[in-house]
């Protein structure tokens, strides 16, 4: 592993420093955090050096300095690279309660209708994976639906509404909602549209299909609210396959979250 520079060292020291406390810092402050013995008079050039760069701010002149959200996206995308599924528990509701997080665990089948049965002219078996959705049986419902062969959960739903197949729209929507393991902190999610002016966020956002529409991974600007982060990631969710979306401020400690959501083995 190469070793870090001095700029590199102060700068995630400040980084660290900010994710704790919350509060901009000075070089004294700094200084007596840091390992190693650098005086003050050098770490303030290096805040000078890392505001030009657009590193760091200066929220009052003279207040210490906070890192910027573009500096906050590098450290993110730099901290947190998931090699494997994270496998989390219990301890997760209780930690998401305790962050000001939005969580959101699927099972991750992707459930597709594969088959339909017939039984004694009375049932229709609309087979989907290890699931099954049992409906009424008539003449055109079971002449329509191997059009449907193929179709996931939410399209299922959504066709169902749109033909007025109510029944198959109802018991799909509830197979949709018993894919979510978990959903907490919706709070979060408020505090994001609110500040964006754009109460729209709320339903999509707390809609447990949008995540399907990501790549794994994180996710800034180009779906969130700025100063805001997205993580999508494969999980095992107290035993099963799943799929985590979490949303949080920049300035959270993610590092600090999944450490203690993660599941003593």
């Amino acid at each position: 592993m190469p070793r870090k520079s001095k700029r590199d060292l102060i700068l995630n020291s400040i980084i660290k420093a900010y994710l704790e406390e919350n509060l901009p810092i000075g070089s004294m402050e700094l200084g007596s955090r840091m390992p190693g013995d650098i005086p003050a008079s050098t770490i303030r050039v290096y805040f000078k050096k890392l505001s030009q760069e657009g590193a760091l701010t200066q929220l009052h002149v003279s207040g210490g300095r906070v890192p910027t959200p573009a500096t906050m996206q590098r450290y993110w995308k730099e901290r947190l690279e998931f090699s494997k599924p994270i496998i989390l528990g219990r301890k997760l509701k209780f930690v998401v309660r305790s962050s000001n997080v939005y969580c959101l665990v699927n099972r991750a089948q992707t459930l597709k209708l594969e088959e339909i049965l017939s039984v004694d002219e009375r049932y229709l078996v609309l087979v989907l994976g290890s699931e099954a959705l049992v409906l009424s049986y008539s003449e055109p419902v079971a002449r329509f639906l191997p059009n449907l062969i193929g179709a996931s959960v939410s399209e299922l739903e959504n066709i169902g509404a749109q033909v007025g197949l109510h029944e198959l729209s109802e018991k799909a929507s509830r197979l949709k909602d018993a894919k979510v393991l978990l959903k907490e902190g919706e709070m979060c999610v408020y505090e994001m549209a609110k500040a964006s002016g754009n109460p729209k966020m709320v339903r999509l956002f707390l809609d447990p299909r949008f995540p399907d529409s990501l790549t794994d991974g994180l996710h800034f600007e180009e779906i969130l609210s700025q100063g805001y982060m997205a993580i999508k990631q494969p999980v095992r969710y107290q035993g099963e396959d799943a799929e985590l979306f979490c949303i949080g401020g920049l300035y959270t400690d993610f590092e600090r979250f999944f450490d203690e959501a993660k599941e003593d083995l």
